[in-house]
């Protein structure tokens, strides 16, 4: 202090002397210099983060740069932040958390790395910066490896789960992008495949995938006749199955309900959309059973089967019961609407006939059955046999075997057949005739001649 008194004093003494208008001058360059001096050495400690400031002096925490943002209502930084950082809105960075933007480029929140190649923008040019304009503004944006003079910066820092969206330097209030090293949270469904597991039900097996945080919850299935089915898991398949009443051709989706940063949303894809389509249900059925008679007065009949199989369905094979104890199993068919078997009975008598048909339709075996009855007759040379026609003489077929003129040889007629017997008649006629008209003609002439005497 006594020093500083002295040089007053001295100040005091000298005021008239040009040596005062020297000395004033000096040490209004010392002073003048040794504040420019300190500011420069200020502006480097900040990073530049004055003038360069986007919000000026920075922000202290995540609120206080929404209120510094709202309170700049018709200023520029509203306009600022939203070109340049895409998605961006206060309500986000009133969620920030506390993190640090590095100057080889990374981005830390609680010491894990969440983004690299960071940049920023200011308002200043920096050495390495590049101009963009921003809202009708001009704005320069450098790396963290150019404008940062300390090695990391203290940063609010934007996440969605657990990856990262944006920062805000806080000493500055200069927004930074980079490159998020956890993927960001994503669902997809992948797939729906059909299997037929009969003629009108089908398996659906569907495929979902998620990245990030994403979290698959539950698969929802729906068919276009209004069916229904949600499959609750997080595993990346589900599978739901269905049947149609309906033939032709139906449409299944399934549609993926997923959690993405806490909230559930349904995807789906074109992929996970298919068509099947319903065969016409098969139809199987014994039309008729008919029997005829292969040789009249003989047993021997001839059965005739028709039946239908439509849809699938196959005749495999038939058994007959004919009602007389006898049977003919495994009869396959002739051709794809009939088949026939024979059988003859031993006796006559009413009759049942049963084809028990056996079917295969989708995939079982299945039987019909149809019958007819019939009436079989007596054979007429069994209830006559001595008859002619039934046991012939064998010399004269015109008597049964068993008469007693059977062994007799028939009488030998006179060889005269019609034409000897009509010529004969005709003969023995005109003689008569002849000697008639000769006789009269005769009796004519003698009386002619004794008139004439």
């Amino acid at each position: 202090m006594r020093a500083v008194r002295n040089v007053l004093n001295y100040l005091r003494h000298i005021t008239s002397s040009k040596v005062l208008v020297v000395g004033v001058f000096v040490a209004a360059m010392a002073v003048s210099g040794g504040v420019a001096l300190s500011q420069q050495g200020l502006s480097a400690e900040a990073a530049g983060c004055k003038t360069n400031d986007i919000i000026l002096c920075g922000v202290a925490n995540a609120q206080d740069a929404v209120n510094k943002i709202n309170q700049n209502a018709k200023g520029d930084l509203d306009k600022i932040y939203s070109a340049y950082l895409p998605g961006f809105s206060s309500a986000d960075l009133a969620q920030a958390v506390e993190g640090v933007s590095h100057k080889n480029g990374t981005i830390t929140v609680n010491g894990k790395v969440v983004a690299t190649g960071a940049r920023s923008i200011g308002r200043n040019p920096q050495p390495s910066s590049t101009a963009i304009n921003l809202g009708g503004g001009t704005y320069h944006e450098s790396p963290n490896q150019t404008v940062f003079v300390s090695d990391n910066l203290p940063t609010l820092v934007v996440m969605k789960g657990d990856v990262f969206q944006y920062a805000v330097i806080k000493g500055c209030g200069n927004p930074e992008k980079g490159t998020p090293t956890a993927k960001p949270a994503t669902g997809k469904c992948d797939s729906l495949t059909p299997k037929k597991i009969s003629r009108n039900e089908f398996q659906f097996d569907a495929k979902a995938s998620t990245t990030g945080n994403g979290k698959i919850v539950k698969y929802s299935f729906t068919t276009d006749d209004g069916q229904t089915k949600e499959v609750p898991t997080t595993a990346g398949n589900a599978s739901a199955n269905f049947s149609f009443a309906k033939e032709g051709k139906h449409v299944v989706k399934v549609g993926v309900v997923v959690e993405i940063d806490g909230q559930l949303k349904t995807v789906t894809d074109a992929a996970c959309q298919t068509e099947v389509e319903v065969e016409a249900a098969p139809v199987f059925e014994c039309v008729s059973l008919a029997a005829t008679i292969i040789t009249p007065g003989q047993r021997n009949y001839r059965f005739t089967l028709t039946y239908r199989a439509e849809g699938g369905a196959t005749l495999e094979n038939v058994d007959f019961d004919f009602g007389d104890g006898q049977s003919a199993k495994d009869v396959k068919p002739s051709n794809p609407t009939t088949l026939t078997t024979d059988h003859e009975y031993s006796k006559k008598g009413d009759y049942t006939a049963i084809a028990t048909l056996h079917f295969k339709a989708a995939g079982q075996l299945q039987d019909k059955k149809c019958q007819v009855p019939l009436n079989v007759p007596e054979k007429p040379c069994e209830e006559n046999p001595n008859t002619a026609e039934c046991n012939p003489c064998p010399t004269n077929p015109s008597l049964p075997k068993d008469s007693p003129a059977c062994g007799q040889a028939p009488p030998n007629l006179p060889a005269t057949g019609p034409a000897e017997f009509i010529g004969g008649t005709l003969g023995a006629t005109g003689l008569a005739g002849a000697g008639y008209y000769f006789r009269n003609s005769r009796r004519k002439l003698i009386d002619t001649i004794l008139r004439r005497k």
